[in-house]
């Protein structure tokens, strides 16, 4: 975090799980607890935000599919992982 300081004030980071899915313990997987250490990479300099928790997977998926620009960018995607 200390090389972005001075070039971004506030980092947005994509939550990969929900805040109802947050978990501290023993785990398989470390995004499960996003919600509790993301903040500890913040500086003075950079605030470190967590977003899109409020959401499930299956929400964020569908808010993204009623988005028309996301079609175009997704099958572009798509065909690039194909070859």
């Amino acid at each position: 975090m200390h090389a972005l300081q001075g070039l971004v004030g506030r980092y947005y980071y994509a939550a990969s799980i929900a805040y109802d899915d947050v978990r501290v313990g023993p785990m398989n997987d470390i995004s499960n607890i996003d919600a509790v250490a993301l903040h500890l990479l913040s500086t003075e300099a950079t605030d470190c935000v967590l977003a899109g928790s409020q959401y499930s997977r299956v929400a964020k998926t569908e808010r993204v599919s009623q988005i028309e620009l996301s079609y175009r960018l997704i099958s572009a995607s798509n065909r690039r992982l194909r070859r």
